[in-house]
């Protein structure tokens, strides 16, 4: 049986992944992002070490996804990256949010997460089957 701690961990990610949904709808990507990262700057980061940011990333990944693929309301890529790039910020950790796009079979885009040019909520492939048409920088 999980923890308090923990259900309380995946009722923030459930509330903030609709609220990134919401934000993106309303206000669109740009400035649903600037409110998500102010939002994520309000809180003071503390110093990590390499091991601890790496398992703080790995966690918040698995969070993520896990939330998102058993919530109620479907989130997409972009307000699940978005989210997870501010969880992140609000971490002391420094991500992009990467929007690509491909045109073989038609239009298709996709929207996902990299630190240091490395895509976490992906596969590694993701930046050759989507050429990179805008970058968030956090």
């Amino acid at each position: 049986m999980a923890s308090l701690s923990r259900w309380v961990r995946i009722a923030k990610i459930g509330l903030g992944l609709a609220f990134a949904s919401v934000l993106v709808r309303l206000f669109g990507m740009q400035r649903g992002w600037a409110i998500l990262r102010r939002l994520a700057d309000r809180r003071i980061p503390y110093p990590h070490t390499a091991l601890s940011r790496t398992m703080i990333t790995q966690a918040l990944v698995r969070d993520v996804t896990a939330v998102a693929a058993r919530s109620p309301f479907r989130s997409r890529c972009l307000a699940r990256s978005l989210f997870l790039a501010a969880s992140l910020r609000r971490q002391g950790i420094a991500a992009s949010v990467c929007i690509g796009v491909r045109g073989n079979d038609g239009f298709d885009a996709h929207a996902w997460v990299e630190i240091d040019a490395r895509p976490i909520n992906d596969t590694a492939d993701v930046t050759t089957r989507y050429a990179t048409l805008w970058r968030l920088e956090a």
